[in-house]
């Protein structure tokens, strides 16, 4: 509410009331030092008489609650004073924001549209207006009241930028940036014109320009700059400023006696990508402890473990995600990748399944399962789940080749060839891999393998005899390229 914030500081007229304690008193609205303000009230109730009839002294009172938190009696007092003049424009601005700050989304209207009646030159109620309309979607009347504001005061930046708002909350972009800029061309020092703009640049994904605007907003209003912190660390976080996405979390997390859990767990993804692994864990350690019973910090948990090869601590946090949530997803994929890295193929299959029987529609599951099927040497299984993926991926080269060395453990010579020639067709050229995997050893003299892969060095001085490949041990990852995925990212970044 920025519009009715300025126009209340600022209610009590020169005029009619010269007396700086009063307007010290007011201003607590948006804020002053607890001393200064409690010296000022003293000096209020002393100096007011509460029979007065006046509408003032009533205003004054109704304000004095307001400072206080005691709305009700602000409203009371508030509403005494209208019921004396009910065209007392400060008075009606201040009820207005008590009634929107209580949900009373109706009588807030009807007091700013007695506010702009009250006073016909002042653009503040119609922008306060606007903004509840705005939030409540009822954008013809929004827009409506942001043009009968420049209509009131043609330089009126926070109006241009309510105008803004309406087509940012409309998805069209474009428009509201072209508002923004020219809210920004009537006052180059605009916070909320940078703050607004900064948010629309985010909204588009245009991150690097979101950090500009955000953090141009906070240079120019410095109170603000922590509640920008969160968009501003999640901006620096896209464009892989990792370092400068920690400073900024930790703005939040430095400014609450219990931080959030969602702020920990992000700063620990910074830090954990910008290589700081101690402070990554570290922070991860207290996203659990802030939140012991958030399935998703344990799992975040487990993955920065896994990646960082602390795999029985990582198994760890992974069951206790499960725990908490039997039908994880992507902790179930994951605990699965840890079990098949350590050699357990059958134990990593168990998780694979259970993934797979909850998302048969992702190709993550298969891959990974499949994968496992080659470790444990169950070739046709994987030659189902492989097929699978290529339904719904048809051009994974990666998956291509890995159905080529499978036709070839088989000794399939022609269903090699076919796999590889469609690899080739979609770009594919790593014959160094080819000629390494002992999975084509079976079909290497077969006619038209030699017609799709060059000759390697080796095979022009050498014959090769066809060898299969030795069963896996445990531990040992499979030589072929049938193996999953690393582990999957499935952070709580938006």
């Amino acid at each position: 509410m920025i519009a009715l914030m300025t126009a209340i500081a600022g209610c009590v007229p020169s005029e009619s009331v010269q007396r700086t304690e009063i307007t010290q008193t007011v201003l607590c609205i948006e804020g002053v030092d607890t001393e200064t303000f409690q010296m000022t009230l003293r000096v209020l109730h002393k100096d007011t008489d509460p029979a007065d009839p006046s509408a003032e002294n009533h205003f004054l009172r109704g304000v004095a609650f307001y400072c206080t938190g005691k709305l009700a009696s602000s409203l009371h007092e508030l509403s005494i004073a209208l019921s004396i003049d009910p065209a007392y424009y400060e008075a009606l601005s201040l009820r207005a924001r008590l009634f929107s700050e209580t949900g009373k989304t109706d009588k807030a209207l009807a007091d700013l549209s007695a506010a702009a009646r009250a006073n016909p030159e002042n653009p503040d109620p119609l922008i306060e207006r606007g903004n509840i309309h705005l939030s409540l979607e009822m954008y013809s009347k929004a827009g409506n009241d942001f043009v009968n504001a420049i209509k009131r005061s043609p330089r009126s930046v926070i109006a241009y930028v309510g105008l803004a708002d309406i087509h940012a909350a409309k998805g069209e972009y474009d428009k509201a940036l072209n508002f923004y800029d020219r809210a920004l061309r009537l006052d180059p020092d605009s916070a909320d014109a940078y703050t607004a703009r900064g948010l629309t640049y985010f909204e588009t994904s245009q991150y690097v320009r979101a950090v500009g605007d955000l953090e141009r907003a906070g240079s120019i209003d410095p109170s603000r700059s922590i509640r920008l912190a969160q968009s501003r660390g999640y901006a620096h976080f896209h464009i892989n400023n990792f370092k400068q996405a920690a400073e900024a979390f930790s703005e939040i997390i430095a400014s609450e006696p219990v931080p959030p859990s969602d702020i920990v767990t992000m700063r620990a993804l910074s830090y954990f990508n910008a290589a700081m692994y101690d402070k990554a864990i570290a922070d991860a350690r207290l996203a659990v402890d802030l939140a012991p019973d958030d399935a998703k910090v344990h799992y975040n948990r487990a993955n920065f473990l896994a990646q960082l090869g602390n795999y029985n601590e990582a198994l760890q946090s992974y069951n206790e995600a499960v725990r908490l949530d039997p039908d994880y997803f992507e902790a179930l994929l994951n605990r699965g990748k840890v079990y098949f890295d350590t050699g357990k193929y059958f134990r990593s299959l168990i998780d694979y399944n259970r993934a797979v029987e909850l998302r048969p529609d992702l190709v993550q599951g298969y891959v990974h399962r499949g994968s496992a099927y080659v470790a444990a040497e169950m070739y046709r299984q994987a030659e189902e789940d492989f097929t699978v993926v290529l339904e719904k991926e048809p051009g994974w080269v990666d998956i291509i080749i890995a159905m080529s060395e499978l036709s070839a453990l088989r000794g399939a010579a022609l269903s090699t060839c076919v796999w590889l020639n469609k690899a080739v067709t979609l770009g594919y050229s790593d014959w160094q891999y080819v000629w390494d995997s002992p999975a084509f050893e079976p079909v290497r003299q077969e006619g038209c393998y030699k017609e799709i892969v060059p000759p390697s060095t080796k095979e022009d001085i050498l014959p090769v005899e066809p060898v299969l490949p030795s069963p896996a041990k445990p531990g040992d990852t499979p030589e072929t390229s049938l193996k999953p995925p690393d582990i999957f990212d499935f952070s709580t970044l938006k």
